[in-house]
This record gives structure tokens, C-alpha cells and sequence, in this order.
């Protein structure tokens, strides 16, 4: 039986990530995430309607949608320019080295939806075997009730004629009785 999807999102640079999926655990392996972000508020289920149309209509993948427009994140900017710095402050941006960030691959999804068809053919192959099963079963019972009427009916057949032919043989001895009666009063 599949699980019930529920729709969750966290927060991704200015933008909301959605994702559907039958639990929380499933919703972070999705974000490729290794943290507990719900644990710190940085996830939460959503029960939008709205919301949740889009990561619906693609259970398992990640829906990023914009989080206000650009004029909105423009607008939440510091106030301060980056050049009204202490001059400290910029002499110490000089000499810090700048270490370069090489972005890891980000990690293949191409086990977890091998996994995930597996699952799929699997529950599909048991869904057709329970069908065919319960199909059989129908099968099964409309001919049991056939043959449950056909006995009937030749029960009640077979029994109409035991009773005449019991009453044949009945008149038949009571006949035969009253002969025999008769041919014994006649010989005394």
C-alpha cells in the first residue's frame, strides 16, 4: 500500500524548497540534507493547499519557488553601504586568505529511484496476484451458488419421485396385504 504523501519545506537562499513525501526522513534524504532540519525549525510539514499543489504533482522531487520578489529582497538589504567599512575591518579582509570552495557533486539519486521502482514493480505485481486472487474467489462463488441450486433442485427432484414411488410400493404391499388376507379366509 503506498504511504500518504505530506508536503514539507525548508528555506534555500531566497527561495522555499518543497518536497513531497510519506515522511520527514524521506523529505531530507530528498534536500540530500544530512541534518535534522526539522529538529531546528529550519523545516515544516505545510498543509497550504495552494502550497502544495506544485510538490504533488511530483512526489519525491525537490519544487523550488521564489520567496518574494526581487524588489522585496532587495529592499531587506543592510541599509550600509559594503564601502562604509572600518578601514580596519577592510585591511583585515586583505590579508585573510581566501580559501576556494569547490562545490562537491552533489550525491546520485539514481539507487534511491532504482529503490524506489523496485518498491513500485513490487507492491504493482502483489496489487495484480491479490486481484487475480479475489477475481478466482468470485469466480469460485458464483459457481458454488450454481451448484448449490442445481443440488437443490435435484434433491427435491429425486426426492418427489422416492415419495411417489414410496407411496407406489405402499399401496402396492397394502394391496398384496389384503390379497393374502383374503386367499387364507378363503381357505378355511
Amino acid at each position: 500500500m503506498v504511504k500518504k504523501l505530506k508536503v514539507f519545506r525548508t528555506a534555500v537562499g531566497f527561495h522555499d524548497a518543497y518536497v513531497a513525501a510519506p515522511s520527514r526522513k524521506a523529505a531530507l534524504e530528498a534536500w540530500g540534507s544530512d541534518a535534522n532540519l526539522f529538529s531546528t525549525g529550519a523545516a515544516e510539514e505545510i498543509s497550504d493547499p495552494v502550497l502544495a499543489k506544485a510538490p504533488l504533482a511530483k512526489p519525491g522531487e525537490v519544487v523550488k519557488l521564489p520567496r518574494g520578489t526581487t524588489a522585496e529582497h532587495i529592499a531587506a538589504l543592510p541599509k550600509a553601504s559594503p564601502h562604509a567599512q572600518p578601514k580596519r575591518a577592510k585591511r583585515q579582509q586583505k590579508e585573510a586568505p581566501v580559501a576556494k570552495h569547490i562545490p562537491r557533486p552533489r550525491p546520485s539519486r539514481n539507487k534511491l529511484d532504482a529503490a524506489r521502482e523496485a518498491l513500485a514493480q513490487c507492491e504493482s505485481r502483489y496489487d495484480r496476484a491479490m486481484a487475480e486472487i479475489e477475481e478466482n474467489r468470485r469466480t469460485l462463488d458464483a459457481e458454488q451458488e450454481r451448484l448449490t441450486q442445481d443440488q437443490n433442485a435435484d434433491i427435491e427432484r429425486l426426492q418427489q419421485v422416492v415419495d411417489r414411488e414410496s407411496a407406489a410400493y405402499k399401496r402396492a404391499i397394502d394391496r398384496w396385504q389384503r390379497s393374502e388376507e383374503h386367499t387364507l379366509n378363503s381357505s378355511h
